[in-house]
């Protein structure tokens, strides 16, 4: 399991950053997920996200976490890393109560795509050698990655993923990008699994990974699955999808229920 620092809060690692997806956008939401950058080329407009993005990431995976080493951040508060040249990259944002024009990034998830114009290992190959050396992933095949969700609120963190996930799930379907994995702690499998009802199976058991400094495991995702539930199989959707992905959606969550267990 990675090493956890409890002195630093959910609050703490959440970016603020000067945004317009909110105004004058459907105001009476709080809440907006979109398409931020195909590899390194950031969307038009929205070069704050991917920065809070970025920071995102670093705050998470080298401070909160510690699963990466803190040497890994740049001087301006990111983390990249290479994979980040061939993944599509989504941000989650909050509307933020300091002031207009000011929101929170509080989720993230990219896709890594093993594509014929870079077809680089995934990093479950690398991490899992023994899986793959004989039978290396085909090209169109993806990884998750980078998938976070914090929020000072547990009830409304634990509602954060499904608009990360469909995003996910809409571009895979319509791109074709199958089959799909992820590599993740077991705590992150039960949760997964159990918690959010992803159809998973886990491929490689638990074992020490260097680059995230914690056991992961691998897992493969039906997300055919996942796309007949959501209504994404039919051409007809497949075709919306590719003529508005990269449209921001936005939508309320509510901020003020219990923190604690009813």
């Amino acid at each position: 399991m990675s090493k956890i620092d409890l002195t630093i809060s959910n609050e703490m690692v959440i970016p603020t950053v000067e945004s317009t997806w909110f105004i004058n956008q459907r105001p009476e939401t709080n809440f907006a997920v979109g398409m931020i950058a195909v590899g390194d080329q950031i969307l038009p407009g929205r070069e704050q996200e991917h920065d809070g993005y970025l920071k995102l990431r670093a705050n998470v995976y080298a401070y909160q976490t510690q699963m990466i080493p803190h040497s890994d951040v740049r001087e301006d508060g990111t983390e990249v890393d290479n994979d980040d040249v061939r993944s599509t990259h989504w941000a989650l944002l909050e509307r933020s109560k300091e002031g207009e024009g000011l929101a929170r990034v509080v989720g993230s998830i990219r896709t890594i795509e093993k594509r014929a114009m870079d077809p680089r290992p995934l990093p479950i190959e690398e991490f899992f050698p023994e899986k793959f050396t004989d039978n290396p992933l085909p090209i169109g095949s993806t990884e998750v990655s980078r998938y976070i969700a914090r929020h000072e609120n547990p009830r409304v963190q634990a509602q954060m993923s499904a608009p990360l996930f469909k995003k996910v799930v809409a571009h895979i379907t319509a791109h074709g990008l199958v089959p799909t994995f992820g590599v993740v702690e077991p705590t992150v499998e039960r949760y997964l699994k159990s918690g959010l009802g992803v159809p998973l199976e886990r491929i490689a058991d638990p074992k020490f990974v260097p680059e995230y400094a914690a056991d992961n495991l691998g897992i493969s995702v039906d997300v055919p699955a996942m796309a007949k539930g959501l209504g994404f199989d039919s051409d007809q959707a497949v075709n919306r999808i590719r003529a508005t992905e990269q449209n921001i959606e936005h939508f309320s969550l509510n901020t003020d229920i219990n923190r604690t267990a009813a």
